[in-house]
């Protein structure tokens, strides 16, 4: 059952069409003499014609030189030559000739089988001689590799690897000349692709020669996925191949199309192997190279066939299975609380990673205010090496309430798409904390409160919506014996709503050391955690209690200008002293307590 899950198929349908050229070769034109490459590596005729009586049995060989001599009269500076272009496809044809000859006398097991490297001297001398690309490798001719050719009068051809892991299949009549493409498979780690995304083996290089050949209608691509590695999702897995201008994350990510002419049972990583050890050493090396060789022979166009047009990939351009997914998460707290007009405290962040957790980097990323008429700076960024975008500072809105953020990250390829995308952040704009209430104290002589009471006060109409802090001025007391008593005290305020029986609204507690009243006034503040929410224009009473104290120390907060019968002050303090912390808010002791009260308007 697990193969049947992981041991998917993954296909696409592309075309072949060109999109450049190949060098010019340097030709002799001596009379009478056989037009060739002047390379050094190509063989002569003779050596080709030995090459070819080594090879085929008696029975094929005279129609593989009856091939071979109409190469040669076609490069002749005589009729019906020169033409290098018909030798060409001569010459691809002879090479499946070859190959049918070989597979045949592989499958009867005879004894005359050629070695593989035989075939590939051929092979490659052939394309050597005619001045194409000598790129025919002898794992082309394993299980791990194929080879094939298709003509424009070829019925639909199908060309795959020995092991049936990976191949391709080419609708009659699509070739517009006579081609030869070959497939080998590529190291299993790491991937050959240019893209971040997870990919998957098996890798795969497809390869059609001459470069610059086109096919007219849709050519399937197929790998088989490894049954030993268990993708997150393997229904989103897809083929994918580089593109240009071959930089980091230029891939093509190909449509779906069903291929069964492979069989992916038992299809697994495992090392690749030649029987060639100098192809090992090529292959492993692929990568370093592939940029000089798309330089000197040229590129090949695939086309999806969904649109009939598509990205370009280098002559030695590998395919492999990308999952298509990258995954986006908060990388900040999704919902805060900030005020109004004022940056928040965590911009939002989000990470970008494939599902198999690796970062995704250099992903553009958009942050957008969506509600709450707030700011963004820095809104358009990308990924960094960890995989985090952030945008620079969020500003809230002018109007207390719900303020958001979106952030969408677009797909790093078509094709492909980012979970989590759109990713909603939130803030709840709240108004500034000002000051609602400031009376200060009396600082006159004889205006201290030395009564040592608990006591409490009142603001019958609370001027705003919220609490924050209160500040006290509060002193240590002295004793009947004259001493002074510094402290450490501990002092709790409790707010209510309404009475002193109403619903707390806050409590704060706090330790501090006193100066005696001959050492002046010090400000003790009492915060209200939370900030808690306050009924504009309702009555808040505090209870003010001393929970500890130094040798029952007596303490008191000092009285504001209109305390003690100053004649001087004003109405402008709304807070009301009572004498206790219990009975009828009418009680009166002295009207403007030096206090501070701090909260939102």
């Amino acid at each position: 059952m697990r193969r049947s899950v992981v041991g998917i198929l993954l296909f696409s349908t592309v075309g072949l069409a060109a999109c450049g050229e190949r060098p010019a070769q340097s030709l002799s034109t001596s009379p009478g003499a056989v037009l060739r490459s002047e390379a050094p590596a190509c063989p002569d005729s003779a050596g080709i014609v030995s090459q070819i009586t080594a090879i085929f049995p008696r029975a094929s060989l005279p129609g593989a030189l009856a091939r071979f001599d109409h190469i040669t009269a076609l490069l002749r500076p005589v009729p019906p030559g020169p033409n290098p272009a018909a030798a060409r496809d001569t010459a691809i044809a002879l090479i499946g000739y070859t190959l049918q000859v070989y597979r045949g006398l592989a499958s009867t097991g005879s004894s005359a089988i050629p070695t593989q490297a035989s075939v590939t001297l051929l092979i490659n001398g052939l394309l050597c001689f005619v001045g194409l690309p000598s790129s025919f490798s002898p794992d082309n001719l394993g299980k791990n590799g194929a080879a094939g050719v298709v003509t424009p009068t070829s019925p639909t051809t199908t060309i795959t690897t020995g092991s049936k892991f990976a191949g391709v299949q080419i609708g009659a009549g699509s070739a517009t000349q006579t081609v030869l493409v070959t497939i080998v498979r590529l190291p299993d780690s790491p991937g050959p692709l240019l893209t971040q995304l997870d990919q998957y083996p098996l890798f795969y290089e497809f390869t059609v020669t001459p470069a610059g050949s086109s096919f007219t209608l849709p050519v399937v691509v197929g790998a088989c996925q490894a049954t030993s590695i268990v993708p997150p999702d393997p229904s989103r897995l897809r083929i994918a191949h580089n593109v240009a201008p071959y930089t980091p994350g230029s891939i093509e990510i190909l449509p779906y199309a069903p291929a069964p002419f492979l069989n992916c049972t038992n299809a697994d990583v495992s090392a690749l192997r030649s029987a060639n050890p100098l192809a090992n050493l090529a292959l492993a090396g692929w990568r370093a190279i592939r940029p000089i060789l798309s330089t000197l022979l040229g590129p090949d166009r695939l086309m999806a066939a969904t649109s009939g047009v598509g990205g370009t990939v280098r002559n030695f351009s590998p395919f492999g299975a990308v999952d298509t997914l990258v995954v986006m998460t908060p990388n900040s707290p999704t919902s805060q609380q900030g005020t109004t007009q004022s940056a928040v405290a965590a911009p939002p962040s989000v990470a970008v990673r494939t599902p198999t957790g690796r970062p995704f980097s250099g992903l553009a990323v958009q942050f957008a205010a969506t509600a709450g008429g707030g700011s963004l700076t820095g809104a358009s960024t990308t990924t960094d090496a960890s995989g985090i975008a952030t945008v620079g500072s969020w500003i809230l809105g002018p109007t207390a309430g719900l303020n958001s953020v979106a952030a969408t990250a677009s797909p790093p390829q078509v094709g492909a798409g980012v979970a989590g995308s759109p990713l909603a952040f939130s803030a709840t704009a709240v108004a500034p904390l000002i000051t609602l209430v400031n009376c200060p104290p009396s600082l006159s002589p004889g205006h201290g409160a030395q009564d040592g009471l608990t006591r409490a006060f009142y603001l019958p109409r609370y001027p705003g919506s919220s609490l924050a802090q209160v500040n006290l001025n509060l002193s240590a007391d002295f004793d009947p014996s004259g001493a002074s008593h510094p402290g450490p005290f501990t002092i709790q305020l409790i707010a209510r709503s309404g009475g002193f029986n109403g619903p707390v609204i806050g409590t704060s507690t706090v330790t501090v050391t006193l100066a005696g009243l001959a050492a002046g006034h010090g400000l003790t503040p009492f915060a209200f955690t939370g900030t808690p929410l306050v009924t504009r224009n309702s009555t808040v009473t505090f209870q003010f209690s001393v929970a500890s104290s130094r040798d029952r120390a007596a303490l008191s907060f000092d009285v504001g200008s209109c305390g003690l019968g100053n004649t001087h002050c004003g109405t402008n303090c709304p807070v009301v002293e009572t004498n206790d912390a219990s009975g009828t808010l009418s009680t009166f002791r002295r009207q403007g307590c030096g206090i501070a009260i701090i909260g939102r308007s």
